[in-house]
């Protein structure tokens, strides 16, 4: 099931449908809460959509589970360029 909402949400974000690809995502996660790619995956579709808090709280939890995987850093530091200061938690680095 996470596979399928996964593959789903990919092919979503590929087409341009972004909320479709974000919903996708959040039913891969109700499955798997560890993924972190999909945290990686979810946080691009909210950036899209400019939601850049949602977003920056998904990089946050892709940090989190992987610690060594640079691409969840890249997420948080996109976001932190974006968004105003004191508008967000603290980054975990």
């Amino acid at each position: 099931m996470t596979a399928d909402a996964k593959g789903k949400g990919n092919e979503c974000f590929k087409k341009g449908e972004y909320l479709d690809a974000i919903e996708a995502y959040t039913r891969a996660l109700d499955c798997d809460q560890r993924d972190h790619t999909v945290y990686s995956n979810r946080c691009a579709a909210r950036l899209k959509l400019g939601q850049n808090g949602f977003a920056l709280k998904d990089a946050i939890v892709c940090v989190t589970l992987a610690p060594s995987w640079g691409k969840g850093y890249y997420r948080c530091v996109g976001l932190s360029a974006i968004l105003p200061p004191f508008s967000s938690p603290p980054l975990p680095f």
